[in-house]
């Protein structure tokens, strides 16, 4: 889902060129360090929060499957409609 993001590329770009000092091995331990705070905020941004989101489209699903059980579809559908 990330990878398909415009901006997620040159996000990683951007965390990377940051400059880090120590060793080769300090470095890298920065960068991803970084680079996990970073993507952490720009998910939130970006997607929000993915679970609730499901967890709201599953209920509306239930209902609409509930209601449909209950008047049947062609009543149902003519509501919406």
């Amino acid at each position: 889902m990330w990878s398909y993001h415009n901006n997620y590329s040159n996000l990683i770009k951007t965390v990377w060129r940051k400059q880090t000092l120590g060793s080769s091995m300090q470095i890298l331990i920065q960068k991803i360090k970084i680079l996990k705070s970073e993507l952490k905020v720009w998910n939130k941004n970006i997607f929000g929060d993915i679970h609730n989101q499901v967890k709201d489209l599953v209920a509306k699903l239930d209902e609409i499957q509930y209601n449909i059980n209950i008047i049947g579809y062609s009543k149902w559908y003519f509501l919406i409609a």
